[in-house]
């Protein structure tokens, strides 16, 4: 055991050293090599993971994994798995480029609204004011070919934020109430912001607040449209705050009687219907 322990330990040290040669002169870059156990049947028992962080900036973090274990990794491998040197230069000065490249945005999109006008974004189940700061916004920890059309600063606190689609945002003078935007969930919503409702839960009804509706759910977009061309995002219908919970709040999976009613409802036939329960939110 205690051979292998060093078999390894020198394995990891050379993997190491040979990354550091790449690296060079970049001192702002640290390297951490460590395994990683992998469950899946279908992968590799172990995983090797070569980290690359900024002493500069901590949003400057990368890995290199190889589905094999650190002893038998060649230097060539290393080598062909490392970015660039403008990559490596960028990443010395503190410029968090993505990498791997993300594949460039679709260029036959004509934009409704451009960089600086002051609009109306549908956010948190409400008409906010923003001011569009960007054009194709996306984050590095999303797929390579996802990309949001517009990065948006509230005008309430000055963040950042972005809209998913092109429904999501009005001129300050159009009279729309919600976004334009098709939904899987039928029937179209009963309830609105603030209406006291009860939820069907595991243990059985309980009564809450909504505070959301209409909110975009990532776990129903298909990310291989364009979010322009084609709204496939769908809607969760309401968030709600289930009360004399401790902050507690779900998603309501639809809008049907089975699992989202009126406080003067009772129990009726649809409770049987099969249709999914609230999902609890954390805090």
């Amino acid at each position: 055991i205690a051979q292998k322990q060093e078999l390894r330990r020198r394995a990891f040290e050379r993997l190491r050293v040979w990354s550091e040669e790449i690296i060079n002169d970049r001192a702002i870059l640290v390297v951490n090599v460590q395994e990683l156990a992998c469950d899946d049947p279908e992968c590799a028992p172990v995983d090797t993971i070569i980290e690359l962080m900024s002493k500069k900036n901590e949003e400057i973090y990368y890995c290199l994994r190889f589905a094999k274990v650190a002893l038998d990794i060649q230097q060539t491998e290393l080598v062909a798995k490392f970015p660039d040197e403008g990559i490596l230069n960028s990443w010395h000065s503190g410029i968090d480029v993505e990498w791997p490249k993300a594949k460039p945005p679709p260029t036959n999109i004509e934009f409704k609204f451009k960089p600086g006008d002051h609009v109306m974004a549908w956010l948190g189940g409400q008409w906010r004011e923003c001011i569009v700061d960007s054009l194709w916004y996306r984050n590095k920890r999303w797929p390579k070919s996802d990309w949001m059309p517009y990065r948006l600063r509230l005008l309430c606190n000055n963040s950042m934020t972005y809209a998913p689609c092109e429904a999501y945002l009005k001129s300050k003078e159009e009279n729309t109430t919600y976004p334009q935007e098709e939904s899987p969930h039928e029937p179209a919503w009963r309830f609105n912001v603030g209406d006291r409702v009860e939820c069907k839960m595991a243990d059985g009804w309980h009564t809450g607040i909504i505070c959301f509706r209409n909110i975009p759910d990532p776990q129903f977009f298909n990310s291989s449209f364009s979010p322009l061309e084609n709204n496939k995002y769908a809607l969760i219908p309401y968030i709600v705050n289930i009360e004399n919970s401790g902050g507690r709040r779900i998603v309501v999976p639809c809008d049907h009687e089975s699992v989202v009613r009126s406080t003067t409802n009772e129990e009726s036939d649809h409770d049987q219907l099969l249709i999914p329960p609230p999902i609890l939110l954390e805090g």
